[in-house]
């Protein structure tokens, strides 16, 4: 299971009826989703968030973005992708300041989970492995960062699948 990125209707969407969910996932806004990645792949970004960055709380630092994955639908309205563009940035940048070991990604108790996160990381990668916490989720922000910026560039908003 995957969390994928998708424009949508500039607002009022995440208030539609199942009939208007229905019709928009059969659109060709809905067909031309990014992949941000995988349940795990997501969830593990979100989590280095909040772990290494978000000091008072989940969403106390970076709210519309760690808000992804507990609303339902999870999306952001037009007038809110800016917002959501600059914590996508912000936290990109606070983690490209982070290396990657046990402590910042949560595995204080198992180096090999690290290890095993970061060979996973480099096939996709051209075998470098990652120098921080940025390259390690590179995927997530990069994707999620192109999005939001098609978003603003075409007054829509963002809503994801899973």
């Amino acid at each position: 299971m995957g969390f994928d990125l998708h424009l949508a209707a500039p607002e009022q969407f995440l208030e539609w009826d199942k009939g208007q969910w229905d019709a928009y996932w059969e659109s060709s806004l809905a067909a031309e989703g990014d992949k941000l990645g995988n349940a795990t792949s997501v969830g593990l970004a979100l989590a280095a968030i909040t772990r290494n960055l978000e000091p008072h709380g989940a969403g106390s630092r970076f709210p519309l973005l760690l808000r992804l994955d507990s609303a339902d639908p999870a999306g952001r309205h037009h007038d809110e992708v800016p917002h959501l563009l600059a914590e996508l940035i912000a936290a990109r940048d606070a983690l490209a300041f982070l290396p990657v070991n046990a402590s910042t990604s949560g595995n204080d108790d198992d180096v090999e989970n690290v290890r095993r996160r970061s060979a996973g990381f480099e096939p996709r990668n051209g075998s470098l492995p990652p120098a921080n916490l940025y390259g390690l989720y590179r995927h997530f922000f990069d994707t999620f960062e192109s999005v939001a910026r098609r978003a603003i560039d075409s007054a829509q908003g963002i809503v994801a699948s899973v």
